[in-house]
């Protein structure tokens, strides 16, 4: 059951209403994932910058943005999250095989060496809670010392999402 209150801009302050233009703007609409924010538009404007860094401006391919976002769905149990990047992650080239993979937290056979080692990276952080120096250095090998940064903080700002859209019972 959701607990997120739709408000239509206007039923939302001054504050809240620029933030809610400048989202609407940027990504063309404002949808459940940032509703619950809107109470706190200065909290959502700093979360909607940092999306904004992760997913259009990192130095991430696509591939992998969406496999650790799909890594990170999966593990925080978010639907909403899941059904949009999935989508994503397939218009990206995700093989299907490997989306499902990630679906049943496994690391799909045949996959890049790049992506299998992300994908232990992140099974590492979100299960483990710690990062073994061999599944670090496989990472920083592939993606440098930047791309090591950009995924934890992908991964970091998608439990942000998971655990506002839980609290909120945003399910998709």
């Amino acid at each position: 059951m959701s607990r997120v209150t739709r408000r239509s801009r206007e039923e939302l302050d001054a504050r809240s209403r620029a933030v809610y233009d400048d989202i609407l703007a940027s990504r063309g609409k404002v949808d459940d994932a940032f509703q619950p924010l809107l109470a706190t538009p200065d909290l959502l404007q700093r979360v909607v910058h940092l999306g904004t860094y992760i997913r259009f401006e990192s130095g991430l391919d696509a591939r992998t943005r969406e496999c650790v976002i799909l890594a990170t769905a999966q593990h925080m149990r978010s639907e909403f999250e899941w059904q949009d990047h999935e989508v994503q992650a397939r218009n990206a080239g995700v093989a299907v095989e490997t989306i499902e993979a990630i679906r049943n937290q496994s690391i799909p056979e045949g996959c890049s060496p790049e992506i299998a080692a992300v994908l232990r990276f992140c099974r590492e952080t979100l299960t483990d809670k710690e990062v073994t120096d061999e599944a670090f250095r496989q990472v920083e090998a592939f993606y440098g010392a930047r791309g090591t940064a950009e995924i934890a903080s992908t991964i970091g700002f998608y439990c942000l999402l998971a655990v506002v859209l839980t609290v909120y019972g945003v399910k998709g």
